[in-house]
């Protein structure tokens, strides 16, 4: 397992932002955006699945970052995990966030302060606006973490082993999801809501920046499943890594059988997507042989062959 400072940021900012997002769901749309952006906001149903949606991601995410190091031996190899999870959430749509207006608003200064400690990398609960508000480090004190962490750590390669069906399914999957994503981002709002089987609809600011944000949280999944199956072909230590994955996916079929939009049931290509992503891991997880999964170390020496 991972272990110093870079562990105790993986469990500390990552149980933070797990904290955080399961407000988010608890609270539900109207209430998260009320308690972020300081005005009154009513979603709509879409609204209300988007952010759903997005907020299981984000739990799922820092969870698996979590799981992951109680598993990854090689601190240098997760904090390249954490590094290239970082790149989508929260940097990816920082970008975006700059040119969001909601209501006429420009970014709440709630958001700012999530994004703007990256930077300054102190932990302060400060109330504003009338509601108590975590902001939370993370470039900064990850960058902090992992420069400390890695001192004087042993930087050698990693013992080789051979892929399981459970490691192949996290490519594989991960090329799936990236694949969907990639046509919802590069497709209009409007577009991708549409093609899910919604029918017409007129996004508004929130609905595209929330789309946004479940583009790149999804991204980030993909980052850590793959990242995680090049660490180990431990079934155990898979499963531990993936299960966060897995109950959201399991979450989001029981929330999706319960949702009506417009009087209507969620749409068909909701449950074909979440039919590939839990079939495949259930066929994975059956056919996965740790026999495979055992470590092959070089030991330098020529095999004995008999004369």
């Amino acid at each position: 397992m991972a272990s110093g400072p870079i562990a105790y940021w993986a469990y500390g900012v990552g149980g933070l932002f797990v904290l955080l997002n399961a407000r988010n769901l608890y609270l539900g749309c109207s209430n998260t955006v009320a308690a972020w952006a300081g005005f009154e906001y009513t979603c709509d149903a879409i609204e209300e699945q988007s952010m759903f949606i997005s907020s299981m991601l984000s739990v799922a995410a820092f969870s698996m970052l979590i799981m992951a190091a109680t598993v990854v031996d090689s601190n240098a190899l997760m904090a390249k995990i954490i590094a290239i999870a970082l790149i989508f959430d929260p940097v990816g749509f920082v970008a975006y966030w700059s040119i969001t207006k909601l209501n006429g608003n420009s970014v709440p200064s709630s958001v700012w302060l999530v994004v703007g400690c990256t930077v300054n990398g102190f932990f302060v609960l400060q109330v504003l606006n009338g509601f108590c508000m975590a902001v939370c480090p993370t470039l900064y004190t990850f960058a902090t973490a992992a420069v400390t962490g890695l001192e004087g750590e042993d930087l050698a390669r990693p013992k080789k082993f051979t892929f399981g069906a459970l490691n192949k399914w996290a490519f594989g999957i991960g090329f799936f999801l990236s694949l969907v994503t990639a046509a919802n981002l590069f497709t209009s709002c409007d577009e991708a809501i549409e093609n899910w089987g919604f029918g017409k609809y007129t996004c508004k600011s929130l609905t595209t920046l929330v789309s946004l944000m479940t583009g790149m949280k999804t991204l980030q999944v993909v980052a850590i499943l793959s990242m995680a199956a090049t660490a180990t072909a431990n079934k155990t230590d898979l499963l531990k890594i993936y299960a966060p994955f897995i109950l959201g996916q399991l979450a989001l079929l029981f929330h999706n059988s319960q949702l009506k939009i417009n009087g209507r049931s969620c749409p068909a290509s909701f449950y074909v997507f979440q039919s590939i992503i839990l079939g495949s891991f259930f066929i994975a997880f059956i056919m996965h042989n740790n026999a495979s999964a055992r470590q092959v170390e070089s030991t330098g020496c020529e095999p004995l062959v008999a004369a």
